[in-house]
């Protein structure tokens, strides 16, 4: 079937869809496609929309609540002002599309990758992201709350005034993350590795940071009261104006001897770290051109580069 008919399926006969679907893929066929399609105002609530090529596709205005994208391909798919609430994106690939304005509370979204996505006013509260991807993802002021996602990836994503309270967020790569003004107090983040973050007036009171790796990174400002940071690494920061006030500190490592090339590559990432910050708030101000068919290009500058399959730590 060509796009446009399963687009007529999907748009005006459930049951028809679903005996279509289900003939697809019992003839062995590959993921149906319906790429570049859009879809406005529409109500495919619950539908089982996964293992399906949707990439460039448009959801504007549509009813999406607990519909199942599970392993789907959805790159520079954009979805704008859309109910998603309780979705299932295990798996799927959204790199470099846009979700504006959506609600995603409730959403399992393990293992999807959202790289270089722009997330601007959307709610992901309550999602379950494990595994999940956002490495280079737009999100200021995107609210995260009650998050549980082990092991996610925020590798340089912009991240700035967002608030993760009530979050678990264990072994949270936040790599070169811009996360100035973020409210992560309370959250659980043992394990997380921050090396180079900006954290510029950022909450992390009552936090637990046991064992992460804040190396490298920027803390000025930053408030890590009555927080447990037991056996977390600090080495080569800059806290200037940091409140450990009744914070746990028990075997925190603090500096290391360090050769001139360890010295000389630590200037360098940091000044690069800077370099992102300053992109970014510089991308606030700048109007990104529109063209129509074309993808979403995040104005990241040399940081646009990140490639799609980032290279993740073991």
């Amino acid at each position: 079937m060509i796009p446009s008919e399963w687009y007529e399926l999907l748009t005006r006969d459930r049951e028809g869809y679903a005996r279509a679907r289900a003939e697809h893929f019992a003839a062995g066929n590959g993921r149906p496609r319906l790429t570049g399609m859009r879809f406005q105002n529409c109500d495919l609530s619950g539908m089982d929309l996964s293992n399906m090529d949707l990439c460039h596709c448009e959801f504007f205005g549509c009813n999406l609540a607990g519909c199942d994208f599970s392993d789907s391909l959805l790159r520079l798919a954009r979805f704008r002002s859309c109910d998603m609430s309780g979705i299932k994106l295990v798996g799927s690939n959204c790199a470099r599309g846009e979700i504006i304005s959506c609600n995603l509370s409730g959403g399992d979204l393990s293992g999807v990758s959202m790289l270089l996505q722009k997330l601007y006013g959307s709610d992901f509260s309550g999602c379950c992201m494990d595994h999940a991807d956002f490495s280079a993802a737009e999100a200021e002021g995107v609210p995260f709350r009650d998050l549980s996602g082990e092991r996610a990836y925020w590798t340089k994503a912009d991240l700035r005034n967002c608030d993760f309270s009530g979050s678990k967020l264990p072994r949270a790569i936040f790599r070169l993350a811009a996360l100035s003004g973020a409210n992560l107090a309370g959250v659980e983040l043992d394990g997380s590795d921050f090396t180079y973050a900006v954290l510029h007036s950022t909450s992390l009171d009552e936090a637990s940071l046991v064992e992460a790796d804040l190396s490298q990174s920027f803390l000025q400002e930053t408030s890590f009261a009555r927080a447990n940071m037991t056996r977390a690494r600090l080495m080569t920061i800059d806290f200037e104006g940091a409140d450990f006030s009744g914070a746990v500190m028990h075997g925190v490592v603090y500096d290391q001897i360090e050769t001139r090339e360890d010295r000389e590559a630590h200037q360098a990432a940091r000044e690069a770290a800077f370099q992102q910050n300053e992109l970014l708030k510089l991308r606030e101000q700048t109007a990104e051109k529109k063209v129509e068919g074309e993808g979403v290009k995040p104005l990241l500058g040399e940081f646009a580069s990140v490639d799609e399959t980032v290279a993740k730590p073991a």
